[in-house]
C-alpha cells in the first residue's frame, strides 16, 4: 500500500470522527476565507515542484514552521520578535505580514500579470487552483509560489544564522535561474535521444510435487539485463557498469527492500497457489497422444509423429539397444492443434539401415508428467500414401471391385433409360405417308 493511500485510510476512515469540525488551514480566519476558498492540496506536489517545496508549503498551511512564537515558548531565551523587524513573529507575520516580503510580493505580481491573473494574499498561501485544461500555467505558477516561500523560509534561516544571504528576493531569483538552467541543459542534452525500453521482471516459480519455490526480480535496459536483485542476501547486484549509482541508491532504502523480499518470499508464492488452484482443471491438464510412423514412399524416411498431447512440454526421439540416436534423425517443430492440444515428430532416415534390424529401433515419447510411449519400429505398423487409413490389402481390393460394380450399374442404368426413351419418342412421331395424307385433308386442292 502506498503512503498516499494509507494516509487516506489513516486520515479519512480511522480518525474521520476526530476531523469533523476542525479547519483544514490555520490561515482561514486570518486571511477570512470564505468556505468555496481552499487550500489547493493538489497542487503541492504537482511537478516541477520538488517533495522538499510540497512538505513546506503543507507545513505553513498547518501553521507547523518553527517561527519565534512557538519556539520562545520552548525555550524562554528565545525572543519572539521578527529576526527582520519589531514585531511579533508568527507563521502569519513570517510569511505574508513582514515589511520585507513587499518586494518579492510586487515581482510576484508582475509575474501574474504576464500569465494575465491576478496575484493576491490567497493565492500565495493557498496556492493556484489546478486545471486539466490549463495544466501548463496552473504548474508554472504553483511552481513560482513554491519558490518564493522556500526563499522566505531560508532567508529567514540564515538571517537567524548571522549569513549574509538573506535577501528574500535574491534568494527567490537564483533559485529560479538555477532550476531554468537545470532543466534547459537537461532538455538540450536529452533532446536528440531516442526512445528506450525499461523492463521490470518480478515473479516466482513453485513445483507442486516437492513444494520447493523460488522467486526472483530484475530489470532490464533496452533488451538487456541492469541489475537484478539477491534475494538471500537482500542485495541489489549491478550487471552492467550504469547500474553501479543505482544499486547504492536502492539499497539504502532497507524498508523497500524488506517489503520487496516479502512480497518476493511470501506474497508472490501464496497467490501463485491460489491461481492454480482456481485453473486446476486446465493448468494441471495432461493429456497422452497417439503415436504413429509414418512413410510417404519406401525411400523416404520414416516419421514418428505424436499428437493430442497436452501440456507442450515433451520431448522425441528415436533410439537404437537403449541409447539415443543423433545421426540420421531430423527433429521437426513443435505445434499446436486446433482445440488446444500440440503435435510433433522426428525423423528417421533408414535408407542405410538392413531390414533385419528394423525392429532395433525403437521411438521414444517423454511426456512432462513422466509418462513414456515406446513404438517399435515394424515395417507392418508403418502407415504410407497407400495405406493411409490403415486398410488391408485384401479389403482395399474388394474396396475396388465393389466400386467398378457400382459404376458397371450406374452405365447399365444410363443404357436402359436411353432406349426407353428413344422407343417413347419413336410413338409419337407421325410416318411420312400420313403425315402427307392430313397435308391433303387440310389443304384441298380449289380445282
Amino acid at each position: 500500500m502506498s503512503n498516499k493511500r494509507m494516509y487516506y485510510f489513516m486520515t479519512k476512515v480511522l480518525n474521520q470522527s476526530r476531523l469533523q469540525g476542525r479547519v483544514d488551514t490555520r490561515w482561514r480566519a486570518h486571511l477570512a476565507l470564505t468556505e468555496t476558498q481552499r487550500p489547493e492540496w493538489r497542487a503541492l506536489y504537482k511537478p516541477p515542484l520538488t517533495k522538499r517545496l510540497g512538505d513546506l508549503q503543507w507545513r505553513i498551511l498547518h501553521g507547523a514552521v518553527a517561527v519565534n512564537a512557538f519556539v520562545s515558548v520552548i525555550n524562554p531565551a528565545v525572543s519572539d520578535t521578527c529576526p527582520f523587524c519589531d514585531q511579533r513573529e508568527t507563521i502569519f507575520h513570517c510569511f505574508s505580514g513582514c515589511d520585507r516580503l513587499l518586494c518579492l510580493f510586487q515581482l510576484l505580481t508582475q509575474m501574474f500579470v504576464l500569465f494575465g491573473e491576478i496575484f493576491s494574499p490567497q493565492v500565495f498561501i493557498l496556492g493556484y487552483r489546478y486545471t486539466q485544461r490549463q495544466k501548463v500555467k496552473c504548474q508554472l505558477l504553483n511552481f513560482l509560489l513554491g519558490q518564493a516561500k522556500m526563499a522566505i523560509y531560508l532567508s529567514r534561516r540564515h538571517k537567524v544564522g548571522d549569513s549574509m544571504a538573506c535577501d528574500a528576493v535574491l534568494i527567490f531569483k537564483c533559485m529560479v535561474r538555477a532550476r531554468v538552467k537545470t532543466d534547459f541543459s537537461y532538455f538540450r542534452l536529452t533532446e536528440n535521444v531516442g526512445v528506450h525500453v525499461g523492463q521490470w521482471l518480478n515473479g516466482c516459480e513453485w513445483d507442486d510435487e516437492t513444494d520447493e519455490d523460488k522467486s526472483f526480480g530484475q530489470f532490464g535496459y533496452n533488451g538487456e539485463e541492469f541489475i537484478s536483485f539477491d534475494l538471500e542476501r537482500g542485495t541489489w547486484n549491478a550487471l552492467k557498469p550504469e547500474a553501479v549509482n543505482i544499486k547504492h541508491m536502492l539499497e539504502q532504502k532497507k524498508t523497500l527492500i524488506a517489503l520487496y523480499k516479502y512480497y518476493l518470499t511470501q506474497k508472490c508464492t501464496e497467490w501463485l497457489k491460489i491461481f492454480v488452484n482456481y485453473g486446476r482443471s486446465s493448468l494441471l491438464r495432461t493429456d497422452l497422444p497417439s503415436v504413429s510412423l509414418l512413410q510417404k514412399s519406401p525411400s523416404s524416411p520414416v516419421g514418428c509423429h505424436a499428437t493430442a498431447f497436452y501440456p507442450d512440454r515433451a520431448v522425441m526421439f528415436w533410439r537404437k539397444d537403449g541409447e539415443e540416436l543423433h545421426e540420421n534423425v531430423e527433429h521437426g517443430e513443435m505445434l499446436p492443434n486446433h482445440d488446444g492440444s500440440f503435435q510433433m515428430s522426428v525423423d528417421l532416415n533408414i535408407s542405410s539401415f538392413p531390414a533385419e534390424d528394423w525392429k532395433k529401433y525403437q521411438c521414444v515419447f517423454h511426456h512432462s508428467g513422466g509418462e513414456h510411449i515406446v513404438t517399435v519400429l515394424d515395417p507392418a505398423e508403418i502407415r504410407t500414401n497407400n495405406d493411409t487409413t490403415g486398410i488391408t490389402s485384401a479389403e482395399g481390393d474388394l474396396s475396388y471391385i465393389y466400386i467398378i460394380a457400382a459404376v458397371a450399374a450406374l452405365a447399365l442404368i444410363a443404357v436402359i433409360g436411353f432406349v426407353a426413351y428413344k422407343k417413347k419418342k419413336a410413338k409419337h412421331i407421325p410416318s411420312p405417308d400420313r403425315g402427307s395424307e392430313l397435308s391433303e385433308k387440310l389443304n384441298p386442292d380449289p380445282r
